[in-house]
Protein backbone atom coordinates (compact mmCIF):
# COMPACT_ATOMS: atom_id res chain seq x y z
CA UNK A 1 0.00 0.00 0.00
CA UNK A 2 1.34 3.62 -0.66
CA UNK A 3 1.71 6.20 1.17
CA UNK A 4 -1.23 8.29 -0.63
CA UNK A 5 -3.38 4.93 0.14
CA UNK A 6 -2.68 4.52 3.90
CA UNK A 7 -3.79 8.23 4.09
CA UNK A 8 -6.83 7.93 1.93
CA UNK A 9 -7.77 5.07 4.06
CA UNK A 10 -8.10 7.02 7.30
CA UNK A 11 -10.93 8.50 8.38
CA UNK A 12 -12.18 11.92 7.32
CA UNK A 13 -11.78 13.36 11.07
CA UNK A 14 -8.18 11.56 11.22
CA UNK A 15 -6.92 13.17 8.28
CA UNK A 16 -8.26 16.42 9.34
CA UNK A 17 -6.92 16.41 12.74
CA UNK A 18 -3.45 15.20 10.45
CA UNK A 19 -3.83 18.06 8.68
CA UNK A 20 -4.72 20.85 11.76
CA UNK A 21 -1.76 19.35 13.44
CA UNK A 22 0.88 19.75 10.49
CA UNK A 23 -0.15 23.43 9.79
CA UNK A 24 -0.09 23.73 13.81
CA UNK A 25 3.44 22.29 13.81
CA UNK A 26 4.69 24.35 10.73
CA UNK A 27 3.05 27.68 12.41
CA UNK A 28 4.87 26.89 15.94
CA UNK A 29 8.33 25.96 13.75
CA UNK A 30 8.08 29.52 11.74
CA UNK A 31 6.99 31.74 14.88
CA UNK A 32 10.04 29.73 17.40
CA UNK A 33 12.67 30.11 14.73
CA UNK A 34 12.36 33.77 13.83
CA UNK A 35 12.04 34.55 17.46
CA UNK A 36 15.43 31.85 18.08
CA UNK A 37 17.10 34.14 14.59
CA UNK A 38 16.79 36.79 16.30
CA UNK A 39 18.02 35.73 19.96
CA UNK A 40 21.00 34.55 18.34
CA UNK A 41 21.96 37.44 15.79
CA UNK A 42 21.90 39.98 18.41
CA UNK A 43 24.14 37.61 20.63
CA UNK A 44 26.84 38.24 16.99
CA UNK A 45 26.17 41.78 16.47
CA UNK A 46 28.32 44.28 17.07
CA UNK A 47 27.05 47.47 18.66
CA UNK A 48 25.72 50.11 16.29
CA UNK A 49 25.45 47.55 14.16
CA UNK A 50 22.18 46.25 12.43
CA UNK A 51 20.97 43.04 13.87
CA UNK A 52 21.50 40.44 10.77
CA UNK A 53 23.90 42.75 8.47
CA UNK A 54 27.16 41.08 7.81
CA UNK A 55 30.35 42.93 8.95
CA UNK A 56 33.17 44.05 6.13
CA UNK A 57 35.09 41.34 7.71
CA UNK A 58 32.80 38.97 6.68
CA UNK A 59 32.38 39.75 3.42
CA UNK A 60 36.36 40.00 2.87
CA UNK A 61 37.76 36.72 1.50
CA UNK A 62 40.42 35.15 3.89
CA UNK A 63 44.21 34.41 1.73
CA UNK A 64 43.87 30.61 3.47
CA UNK A 65 40.43 30.09 2.10
CA UNK A 66 40.15 28.02 -1.14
Amino acid sequence: MSFWGAYRSLTPRTRIYLGVGVIGWSALGLYFTDKWEDKIASKKAEPGQAVGQPTLQDEVPKANEA
